[in-house]
């Protein structure tokens, strides 16, 4: 999942504005900070080709099958829960429950196609404890025993495959979209080296593949992503280099920028702030735009050129932003910038963790509900980006200065521009702001409560939460 994120071999536990209607000189009701700082005029121009963002690039990780979010999205990321050690409780002895309770809950909400393909991430890595001898990197989790290592037999592994795909098979329960091989493997989910996950890819990769409509994408890794030859990077390579890349569908990464001790903790668009390095364990790793680039270079140059790639968990992490006002333009930003990239790096989902706290952690990790089950600011900011950019055409997103935009078109001729300010921040329910000077073409101002105005002759203010300049 998450929590762990590393320094050279060494594994660390650590990763760890309210609508301001002055967004609009001409509104009413004015608060918070002004900048009258020089205006900055907009840069809007046509898109080339791209393709439009689809319901399912809105991915939610969700720790209890129960607690089904109450937002829009449309890829169910993988449970909390790893399938084989939570699946195989010894050997012979399968209990898929608690993974039928997640499917049948995409399935419910619509996350079906017509061929019964239910659109849910299964990852199936840890090993258990019973298919493992030596016990010394093993540790006790929901009351199971699961081990970081490979199986001293490989037949309990190929077994274990056979029966989920033989229960996943469209008849006695719908077909599964992705099973991603295993869980961060740069971090405390595998000890071993790539060539023995390699073995486990090629036993499971046929398997997979007797459902037609399964894919198996290669394991996600987590930390150091700054470059192709990074840690986190530099492990996926030599995987796929090792043989990973003939048994595997696609590319996984999780897309966390840094560790819980980094303050102030990287926003979305950003490689490093004051407090990466301040200590030991205060490490960042890149922006999420960064780590896109540098994965996708690892996969296109490592066997896996043309194959899609997704983002199957990141988030802010566990209490590194914690301004309501700074969460919705944390989780906005992050939307906005990894849409703008998809086409042209193949991403297919962004897989939100998550929406409730995981089971077992003290602190909220990346929480978008709230206590009472209801969506938060951040959640509120998440479905408003949604509706910005779904069915929308989009390149990357582009900087002058400190101001980030976004484009969008859609093919009836709307046109649109989403645009903030990093020079800009929030606290204590107040969020500063620029003018900015849009180009004469948009007309409304939306902003992330979906409120929205008419554009004066004044300009508008924009600061660390997006806003969207439309057409009409």
């Amino acid at each position: 999942m998450k929590r762990l994120l590393l320094q050279g071999s060494a594994i660390v536990c650590l990763m760890a504005c309210a609508f301001s209607t002055h967004l609009i000189r001409a509104a009413s009701a004015m608060h918070g900070q002004r900048n009258e700082a020089p205006q900055v005029k907009s840069d809007f121009h046509p898109l080339p080709n791209s393709n439009p963002i689809p319901a399912t690039f809105f991915a939610m990780n969700v720790s209890e099958s129960e607690d089904y979010p109450s937002v829009p999205f449309g890829t169910l990321g993988h449970p909390a829960a790893l399938v084989w050690s939570r699946g195989e409780l010894s050997r012979g002895n399968y209990r898929w429950v608690i993974f039928d309770g997640f499917v049948e809950a995409a399935r419910r909400h619509g996350l079906v196609d017509s061929n019964g393909v239910v659109n849910i991430v299964l990852t199936l890595g840890m090993t258990p404890g019973w298919a493992v001898s030596e016990q010394r990197n093993c540790n006790t989790n929901f009351g199971l025993r699961q081990c970081p290592d490979p199986p001293d037999n490989i037949d309990d592994w190929r077994d274990f495959v056979t029966a989920l795909v033989e229960h996943y098979n469209g008849k006695t329960a719908p077909h599964i979209k992705y099973y991603e091989l295993w869980n961060e493997v740069t971090g405390n989910y595998w000890k071993a080296g790539p060539e023995d996950l390699v073995k486990l890819a090629e036993v499971a990769y046929p398997i997979i593949h007797r459902d037609p409509y399964s894919m198996l994408l290669a394991p996600s890794a987590i930390g150091v992503a700054t470059s192709p030859d990074s840690h986190a990077t530099g492990w996926i390579a030599s995987y796929l280099r090792a043989g990973g890349a003939k048994y595997a569908d696609g590319g996984t990464f999780h897309g966390y920028l840094g560790t819980r001790l980094v303050v102030p903790f990287p926003m979305p668009e950003q490689d490093e702030t004051p407090g990466c390095g301040a200590e030991r364990w205060a490490i960042c790793t890149g922006s999420i735009l960064t780590q896109i680039r540098n994965y996708r270079a690892v996969f296109d140059e490592n066997g896996l050129a043309g194959k899609p790639m997704f983002n199957t968990e990141g988030s802010w992490g566990p209490d590194t932003i914690t301004d309501p006002d700074l969460q919705a333009a944390w989780v906005a930003r992050y939307f906005l910038l990894q849409a703008g990239v998809s086409s042209e790096d193949n991403l297919q989902f962004v897989s939100w963790f998550s929406w409730g706290r995981p089971r077992g952690e003290r602190k909220p990790w990346g929480q978008l509900e709230t206590e009472t089950g209801a969506p938060n600011e951040a959640a509120l900011a998440y479905q408003q980006v949604r509706d910005w950019i779904l069915n929308a055409r989009m390149t990357p997103c582009e900087t002058r200065g400190t101001v980030w935009s976004c484009n969008l078109t859609r093919a009836d001729g709307y046109e649109a521009l989403a645009v903030w300010d990093t020079s800009q921040s929030c606290k204590d329910g107040s969020c500063g702001t620029t003018t900015y000077s849009p180009d004469r073409r948009f007309t409304l101002i939306r902003n992330l409560s979906g409120e929205k105005a008419k554009i004066t002759a004044a300009g508008v203010r924009i600061g660390a939460k997006p806003v969207l300049l439309e057409n009409r």
